[in-house]
Order: C-alpha cells, then sequence, then structure tokens
C-alpha cells in the first residue's frame, strides 16, 4: 500500500509465512523518513494508524513492537538510496551504467528496480556477467 501520508510505503514482510502473528513495515523516504526521524515512538504508531485506519479501522491495538532506523543518520550511508529529480533517471541512469575500461558499474540507483536492493542485485549480477562473458 502506497499513501501520501508521513508514513508512505506499507507491505507485509511475514506473507506466506507459518503462523497467526506477523510484521507489517511502514516504510518512509525522503522528507517524510526524515520527519519520522524526528517524532517519538509513540508518535509514530499514532501516525501509521492514522493512515491505516480508513482502510483497515482501529489496528492500533495490534501494535506489539515497533523498530525505527533513519538511514539518514547512519554514519556510513548517510541515506538510504538514489533520489532522481525530474528526468534524470531516464537519461542519467544509461551514462552511469556505462563501464569506464575496465571499470564496471553496479548498484540500486542502476536498476529497473531503483531503490529497492534487488535492483542492487540484479545490477551486481550484470556486471559480473559482462566481466566474466564480454
Amino acid at each position: 500500500m502506497v499513501t501520501d501520508n508521513v508514513s508512505h510505503y506499507f507491505y507485509h514482510s511475514t506473507k506466506n509465512q507459518n503462523g497467526k502473528m506477523g510484521v507489517l513495515t511502514s516504510f518512509s523516504s525522503g522528507d517524510r523518513a526524515y520527519v519520522m526521524s524526528k517524532i517519538n515512538e509513540s508518535q509514530k504508531i499514532d501516525a501509521i494508524c492514522a493512515t491505516l485506519k480508513p482502510a483497515f479501522g482501529d489496528v492500533k491495538k495490534y501494535v506489539e513492537k515497533t523498530v525505527s532506523y533513519y538511514w539518514g543518520n547512519d554514519l556510513y550511508t548517510q541515506g538510504a538510496y538514489a533520489i532522481y529529480d525530474t528526468n534524470e533517471w531516464m537519461t542519467l541512469r544509461e551514462i552511469l551504467s556505462k563501464p569506464e575500461g575496465n571499470i564496471f558499474f553496479a548498484g540500486e540507483h542502476l536498476a529497473d528496480w531503483q531503490g529497492f536492493m534487488e535492483g542492487a542485485v540484479n545490477t551486481g549480477e550484470d556486471a559480473a556477467d559482462q566481466i566474466l562473458n564480454g
């Protein structure tokens, strides 16, 4: 589920796994992630539950535990993934994907699945294939 609220993107992280319990992930990006990083856990729960309420009713009673991480404060990454500006993905991605001599590039920022780890894996496999098979 994707919304225009601060708790932006939702997915069921434990779908099709055994058991009655599960994990619902709320993923915020860009400015939304920054806003979520500045509020306390109780406020995060309230924001997430308010976003879900129109579709699912009062879900607050199902919340048992929350875990939050803001990649913008991470010492090594200082962010989560590339966010292209208007038309950049369609123009820059091709340029950034080209090998330079025998240096090959990979990462989520070059993938059809841009912004997801699957894209990083796909581009890594493509780069390895280019190296091994020319």
